[in-house]
């Protein structure tokens, strides 16, 4: 079985072998974006209980990659320490009744929708918790969607529409 670490991208979902992980730091960001400006401290609201689950998990990974812990290791201790963590937020989210167009609806549908693609890192200690490395390591390439192009600004400066090499996506995808 082949785990991908990706986000929105169902393109993979009928891919025979292959299962979806979802990134976590990109759900921590839905509810980030929902926490109201001088309420970040603010425990017994729920965008930041929502974020407290997530940060809890985030710290557990942080101490396993502390602690090198081999990909078998990482595997036990995410189901010792972080499988706990999981099963409290899922029933902390289906308590949740947010507000109708509100960025916090936005943030625990999100999470409802994705959540068997959420838990599939803990299927294998070799699947990613969160895609940041991987997006921080291809900043400096930009894909334009408009134009179908890869965009690579010259060194040193910021992306800028610069095109040094451009690839079109083939016409059967």
């Amino acid at each position: 079985m082949f785990h991908h670490l990706c986000v929105w991208h169902c393109g993979y979902n009928n891919l025979p072998g292959i299962r979806r992980c979802c990134c976590f730091a990109h759900l921590r960001r839905y509810f980030i974006e929902t926490v109201p400006k001088g309420r970040k401290l603010d425990y017994s609201n729920p965008t930041v209980q929502g974020d407290q689950y997530i940060d809890r998990l985030f710290e557990h990974e942080r101490y396993s990659e502390a602690k090198k812990h081999s990909l078998e290791q990482r595997y036990a201790y995410r189901l010792e320490k972080e499988k706990s963590v999981l099963d409290a937020f899922w029933k902390w989210i289906s308590q949740q009744s947010p507000k109708k167009g509100t960025r916090f609806e936005k943030a625990v549908n999100y999470a409802q929708n994705h959540k068997d693609e959420f838990m599939t890192y803990l299927e294998d200690g070799r699947c990613s918790f969160s895609n940041i490395l991987s997006e921080n390591s291809i900043r400096p390439l930009l894909w334009d969607v408009a134009t179908g192009c890869l965009v690579i600004p010259p060194k040193g400066q910021m992306p800028v529409p610069w095109f040094i090499q451009c690839l079109r996506w083939p016409e059967h995808l």
